[in-house]
């Protein structure tokens, strides 16, 4: 594992490990950390490092949502940034759903957050050139 401190000021000293997350939550000790922010790989995309099925997503998903859960202290907090669609496979993944649905009521799901990425919409028709000449 490849980590590295960092001092911001004025905040305190953070620590950014390179690892499989996952793993690397296993050796944190109980109620331990505040936040847990991961970005996963998306479902059904080929990239570089493979490509995941729908089942294999939501059981990473699972278990990186239970190792978080173990580490988190009861004020801490936990974000994922998910998403149920790309342009590449243009159609919406129910896994996402699923592990929402399942999560909201094992771990009492605060909230989640939805934002219009104006630069992307949900069309293969349109590309960005073509929205910023709308927005002209």
């Amino acid at each position: 594992m490849t980590t590295k401190n960092y001092m911001l000021e004025p905040f305190q000293d953070f620590e950014f490990a390179l690892c499989d997350g996952i793993e690397m939550m296993k050796t944190l000790p109980e109620s331990s950390v505040d936040l847990v922010f991961f970005d996963p790989p998306y479902a059904g995309i080929k990239r570089d490092y493979g490509k995941m099925t729908e089942s294999e997503w939501l059981k990473m998903m699972d278990r990186a949502t239970e190792a978080a859960k173990r580490i988190l202290k009861l004020s801490g907090s936990m974000i994922a940034v998910i998403q149920p669609t790309s342009e590449e496979s243009g159609r919406i993944y129910p896994a996402v759903f699923e592990f929402i649905g399942f999560w909201a009521d094992t771990w009492n799901l605060v909230q989640d957050l939805y934002w219009w990425n104006c630069c992307m919409l949900p069309t293969g028709n349109c590309t960005q050139k073509g929205l910023l000449a709308l927005l002209s």
